[in-house]
């Protein structure tokens, strides 16, 4: 668990053993990217980002869930829109960079309501050897 900021804290679930064919690099840009949003939308609250990964058939799966007020459904198709942002000071490219990063692998990356409330973002992988 990692400190962030107003009482952010991250909390990192993963089991042993998951490998996905990725430039690391650009992974965790992407994942960083999700980590800061998901702090950001927790507007000042302390709590949990959870980023959690698990494996499904022929997949990883890679998740970012937090506790603020979530995506609203309307939005859903529109905040990884270039230039698209909800924020006063938002450029709008960050999630547009996370999906580029994320397609560029061969993946895709969804955004739903988290269990218990707040927005998961998962972003699913090919898992090393499969095709």
């Amino acid at each position: 668990m990692t400190a962030g900021p107003a009482g952010v804290s991250v909390v990192v679930e993963a089991p042993n053993g998951l490998v996905v064919r990725a430039d690391a690099g650009q992974l965790r840009r992407a994942l960083l990217n999700l980590a800061r949003n998901a702090a950001a939308a927790m507007q000042g609250r302390a709590g949990d980002v959870v980023l959690a990964a698990s494996a499904a058939p022929g997949r990883v799966r890679l998740e970012v869930r937090d506790r603020g007020p979530g995506v609203p459904a309307d939005l859903r198709d529109k905040i990884f829109t270039p230039f698209f942002t909800t924020r006063e000071k938002g450029t709008g490219l960050g999630l547009a960079f996370v999906r580029e990063i994320v397609r560029d692998h061969g993946g895709d990356v969804t955004v739903a309501d988290a269990p218990g409330g707040g927005a998961v973002f998962r972003i699913e992988l090919p898992s090393e050897g499969s095709s």
